[in-house]
């Protein structure tokens, strides 16, 4: 079965970030902590949940996805929501999604993000964090003090090649869930990928919308021209 993490295309704009995200439970000395961070859409989101639910059977850390919006709705739940909370605190290895403007600009989200991370120094545990904000935006928040020490790791947005590597990903998914599924030839590939798409989002919704829309008859091959006349009217 198809996979987020077999989704994940790994390029030189993003090969450092997405590979501490992946490796996340590999044996260290010293706990890791590290800022991965870049602009919507760059992935990071997509590879920190693909690493959050997958299970490394050769390790024994444990590994939570978190989304800070989350974090702060079981906080806002008190007693009940207090256990989802510890886990967070204690856990082997935590991802923290989320953090971006409108986070700093929210008082109690800031201060519970802040306290959670402080608290995860003490215990010398793994923390990722994952942010839409330049390093220079988070040192100037109250989060600064609580990130220290973090190395800060940038990724970007897939290139034209990388976007291409990613549709042929899309296609492989889409005919994993359905063999007869039409496909695309290589032309209508490359159109999709560097000249309709700017995102892997992009290139997602137009590779599902083609091969499970019913458009075309199963097991066709789609033209270019077919995919233009269709993404374009």
């Amino acid at each position: 079965m198809f996979s987020l993490i077999d989704e994940i295309v790994i390029t030189e704009s993003n090969q450092d970030g997405f590979e501490t995200i992946l490796n996340i439970t590999n044996e260290r000395d010293a706990p890791v902590k590290a800022v991965i961070h870049g602009p919507l859409r760059s992935g990071k989101s997509t590879v920190a949940q693909a690493r959050g639910r997958s299970r490394d059977l050769l390790s024994g850390k444990k590994v939570q996805y978190a989304h800070i919006s989350e974090l702060v709705s079981f906080f806002n739940l008190g007693d009940v929501g207090e256990k989802y909370l510890e886990q967070a605190g204690a856990v082997d290895a935590l991802i923290l999604d989320g953090i971006d403007a409108s986070l700093i600009a929210d008082e109690v989200a800031t201060q519970l993000c802040k306290l959670l991370i402080l608290s995860r120094n003490d215990q010398k545990v793994d923390t990722l964090i994952i942010s839409d904000l330049e390093p220079s935006e988070l040192d100037a928040s109250e989060l600064g003090q609580a990130l220290e020490g973090f190395s800060k790791i940038a990724v970007e947005p897939l290139n034209a090649e990388g976007l291409i590597t990613f549709a042929h990903k899309m296609i492989l998914r889409y005919k994993d869930e359905n063999a007869e599924a039409p496909s695309l030839d290589e032309g209508a590939i490359r159109y999709i990928s560097g000249t309709f798409a700017h995102s892997a989002q992009d290139v997602r919704n137009a590779i599902r919308y083609l091969m499970t829309g019913g458009i075309f008859g199963n097991e066709s091959i789609v033209s270019v021209n077919e995919v233009m006349h269709v993404l374009n009217n």
